[in-house]
């Protein structure tokens, strides 16, 4: 029985790996949740049946003692996280429902990642130093407790908000049930990535409610929701089964095994080596950490041949709990004692889409240039006793099928428009059990299941299974030396493209940064061949485009990020390797971007799509008019290596033609388009070819190496925060020096990225950084700020500030900084944070005071401090809130009658202390 139309595109087609592996902002953990939601919308099995669940992942060869039928946990519920915690480990240990297993609680511990998870099962009796340092590589399993049920992440659909059963997802819309969700996915999706194991379960309890949920690369499958006050033998016989499972059952990877101290030394040892000896380096590595950091051996086979690796933390982590889920390790080769990469993910079984190895088996038939050397790669069996098969797969898919064959009464026949159901006879239900509705209508004859929901909305269900690939070690795009050696690393991409479209048939799909990679020699390698898939020839063009968007977002084609429904093709990658090329030459080279040129990289949006009737992520508006800037705009980017500018200038040209020539509108236009697509598809790439080489004929390039450290590295929240807040004090504010003639503007410190933040007294933004840890947010290119509905033409008065000693008497008369209503908005509403904490951070003086005069004067002015940073009205700048004003410069909105002023003075008074706010009056329009 098959309940997965094939024919629908995946849900998933952009994941936050793609998103977020290349944007200039972090993502914080709440955008962590926000994506990791995305990215299981419709991989949720469930509800099932408690005993099913446990029947079908958690076997046992005995029933339960009768000595844990007893045990009770009415004491557990609370009004407080840590008495939970406290109280339901103390009734596992006292009764010693899981010996060999040490309950912890976590929640004040956070672990490498800087999650805190709530209570952490670890094998043994007492945790170690190494244990607390590295904790998620240790937890069995773990448990978030919750003190409210609306914390509760899933409902029942058909219950609440649907009219049918089967006609929405069975997660909950309120925003406590969805950071609840959240955290689960991201917990779980850190577990997977950190640890050697291809599946896990997590426990989850909401007051006095619990389920249990298994997690693999294929999706999620979740209990019903049972009271285990009232059914306390279910919770425990969970507990209690899971001390009972063998490694394998637990879903630990039997192919590898923990390192013994003398292989971890020779993998430190080899590391150090490298590091010392070789001309180029390995990013990200941490000699003090990896050497405290547990190693593993993992024993790749190919069905034939077998091979040892000692690897240690994984240089690359997946940020997706589902799909493939692609992990990238530094290895040892026990054998020939070299370091190689290993790669380690999930492929889909797919019969059109062959296995890694068989990509490069067919690639090297054809002699496609540019290619990794690969030493040995295969499927993961099961067992290394069989090499050859059966092989990891994921379960959750199968698991569908073998719930419904069994419990029948949940699947109903779907009948057509206007057709009768016959009434159901209703079956006695169970304590705990979920109860069996009827669902909407369909064409007769389909089949799908009634309860659990999900299982007909997961439209691409499919399977994986466990790939490994070891090749030689590579080096990224970063380490080029010169803007000549990218260029030439660039050409051999293009080159291997060209040849595999061309001679071998095959799409690579994900050209990006992370896939191109430099030899030791500096030679371009094109990596990763997991998302290539082999074309088949049909029709006047001869091949049949890909069907699904793929990719590393920062590198989308501008028609593959303005359409997800786009056919992929080789113009995609091709153009993919043009904006690698900008974006490793914004980052390493001398040229005059700025910070927000980066934005055309991470621009998206979450959007309708009528093609796929469905919600995706659109962008590559930006890119598009990057590409139509003119040498003589400010936003034209130029390079100081004179080469490498001709070359990124004349490959934008040809693109820019391509995107001017799809525009058309007429019958004609449309026809040479048509033109103009045919003769790019069989000679782009080797045009851009003869670019490359003509590039590297020059003999203007610099003389000596040029490229330089990373001028704008991935910022986390506070620092993009900061630089955005300098960024809007230029636009508000001009800060002016005196001289004979009059006022001359003056540029205000330029924020450093790399540097501290500016300081603030708020208590709340320091609190707020702290919970970074689990709090944070912050979006892909930033978060778009609601535009203000204040009427510009109103001036914005504001109030003198008590003269402070650092003014000086020459500076009595001086125009101070304002914000001048003819020429900038007013400023948006502070929020508490910037109000609680004084005056603003930087070297700006207290706003004061200025007559309309002074106003009309400098108001000409705005536009030199303007120059220096982003119009506030352009679509480069990523919105962020206003810079915190002086405690005196209040605006005309912020009077002592408000709530607010009304507590802050109540606070004052009953500490015994005068309000510091001096007595005002209120005139007639209002303002004191």
């Amino acid at each position: 029985m098959t309940l997965t139309n094939k024919n629908i595109p995946s849900p998933r087609v952009l994941t936050g790996a793609g998103l977020y592996a290349y944007s200039q902002v972090k993502a914080g953990a709440k955008q962590a949740r926000k994506q990791g939601r995305l990215d299981m919308g419709g991989f949720f099995a469930g509800p099932v049946r408690t005993h099913d669940f446990m029947d079908k992942f958690m076997p046992v060869k005995r029933n339960m003692p009768k000595r844990f039928h007893n045990i009770k946990y009415d004491t557990v519920p609370s009004k407080r996280e840590a008495d939970m915690y406290e109280k339901l480990i103390a009734i596992i240990t006292h009764h010693k429902i899981m010996p060999g297993y040490t309950a912890v609680d976590t929640s004040s511990r956070p672990d490498e990642e800087r999650k805190r998870v709530d209570i952490s099962w670890i094998f043994g009796e007492y945790m170690t130093d190494t244990i607390r340092q590295f904790l998620i590589q240790f937890q069995e399993t773990i448990a978030e407790v919750k003190t409210r049920k609306l914390s509760e992440p899933f409902i029942v659909p058909g219950a609440r908000g649907h009219a049918n059963p089967g006609e929405g997802p069975m997660e909950h819309t309120s925003q406590e049930a969805m950071d609840t969700q959240g955290q689960l996915i991201v917990y779980a999706s850190n577990m997977l990535a950190r640890q050697h194991r291809t599946f896990i379960f997590t426990l989850l309890i909401c007051e006095d409610t619990a389920r249990f949920i298994h997690w693999d690369r294929g999706g999620s499958t979740v209990t019903e929701s049972f009271n285990y006050v009232e059914n306390p033998q279910i919770l425990t016989e969970y507990l209690w089964r899971y001390g009972k499972l063998t490694r394998l059952q637990r879903g630990f990877d039997p192919t590898v095994r923990l390192a013994d101290p003398s292989e971890a030394e020779r993998f430190v040892s080899a590391i150090k080596h490298h590091q010392e000896t070789s001309q180029r380096k390995l990013p990200a590595v941490n000699l003090e950490l990896m050497e405290k950091y547990p190693a593993s051996v993992i024993t790749v086979t190919d069905g034939q041949d077998s091979r040892e690796y000692v690897v240690k933390a994984p240089i690359r982590t997946p940020t997706s709990l589902v799909g493939r889920s692609t992990r990238v390790f530094y290895a040892l080769d026990m054998e020939t004692e070299k370091l190689v990469c290993l790669k380690d993910y999930w492929r889909p079984i797919d019969s059109d889409r062959p296995a890694e190895a068989d990509i490069y088996k067919r690639l090297n038939e054809h002699e496609v240039p540019h290619l990794a050397t690969v030493h040995i790669s295969g499927d993961v069996p099961v067992s290394l006793d069989h090499p050859d098969g059966p092989f990891q797969e994921t379960i959750t898919d199968k698991w569908v099928d073998e719930y419904l064959l069994k419990h029948p009464e949940l699947m109903v026949e779907k009948l057509a428009p206007g057709e009768k159901r016959a009434k159901s006879k209703k079956t006695e239900k169970k304590p705990g059990e979920a109860s069996t509705q009827a669902t909407g209508d369909k064409p007769k004859g389909t089949v799908v299941p009634e309860q659990p929901v999900q299982l007909c909305l997961m439209g691409d269900r499919r399977p994986y299974r466990h790939h490994r690939v070891v090749q030689e070690l590579l080096y990224p795009l970063s380490t080029a030396v010169s803007s000549k050696e990218l260029t030439a690393a660039i050409g051999n991409a293009i080159a291997c493209l060209t040849k595999a479209h061309d001679d071998a048939d095959v799409l690579h799909r994900d050209a990006s940064a992370g896939n191109i990679m430099l030899r030791l020699n500096g030679e371009g390698v094109l990596n990763d061949w997991d998302h290539a898939i082999v074309l088949v020839k049909t029709g006047a063009d001869g091949r049949t485009p890909a069907s699904r968007r793929t990719g590393t977002w920062q590198y989308l084609s501008v028609g593959l990020a303005k359409n997800p429904a786009k056919e992929h093709n080789i113009l995609d990658d091709l153009e993919s390797c043009y904006w690698v090329l900008l974006y490793q030459g914004i980052h390493y080279l001398k040229s005059t971007a700025r910070l927000l040129a980066l934005t055309i990289f991470d621009e998206n949006e979450h959007a309708e799509v009528p093609a796929l009737n469905r919600m995706d992520f659109v962008g590559g508006y930006k890119k598009k008019d990057h590409l139509s800037v003119g040498s003589t705009d400010s936003d034209y980017i130029c390079f100081d290596s004179i080469p490498f500018q001709e070359l990124r200038a004349n490959i934008a040209v040809a693109f820019r033609d391509f995107y001017a020539a799809a525009a058309h509108q007429t019958r004609d236009e449309y026809k040479r388009f048509l033109d103009l697509k045919a003769r790019y598809l069989k000679t782009l790439g080797k045009t851009m070819l003869q670019y490359v080489d003509d590039a590297l004929k020059s003999e203007d390039w610099p003389k000596e190496p040029d490229a330089i450290p990373d001028q704008f590295p991935q910022t986390t929240e506070a620092e993009a925060e900061a630089y955005m807040n300098d960024i809007q004090r230029q636009s508000y504010c001009l800060q002016v020096s005196t001289t004979g003639t009059g006022g001359v503007p003056h540029k205000p410190p330029a924020f450093k990225l790399n540097g501290p933040a500016p300081s603030s007294s708020s208590r709340s933004t320091q609190k707020r950084v702290r919970q970074d840890e689990d709090e944070d947010v912050y979006g892909p290119g930033g978060t778009n700020g609601a535009k203000s509905k204040t009427n510009p033409s109103k001036r914005i008065k504001t109030m003198s500030p008590p003269k402070t000693p650092q003014q000086s008497s020459s500076d009595d008369d001086a125009p101070r900084p304002r914000r001048i209503a003819s020429t900038m908005p007013p400023p948006p509403t502070r929020s508490r944070a910037q109000t609680s904490g004084g005056a603003a951070s930087g070297s700006l003086k207290p706003i004061r005071r200025t007559t309309s005069a002074t106003r009309t004067r400098f108001s000409s002015r705005i536009a030199a401090a303007s120059s220096s940073g982003p119009r506030e009205d352009s679509e480069d700048v990523i919105m962020a809130p206003p810079p915190s004003l002086p405690r005196g410069a209040t605006s005309r909105s912020r009077t002592l009658s408000s709530p607010r002023a009304k507590r802050a003075s109540a606070e004052t008074r009953s500490h015994g202390s005068k309000p510091s706010t001096p007595k005002r009056t209120r005139s007639r329009d209002g303002s004191f």
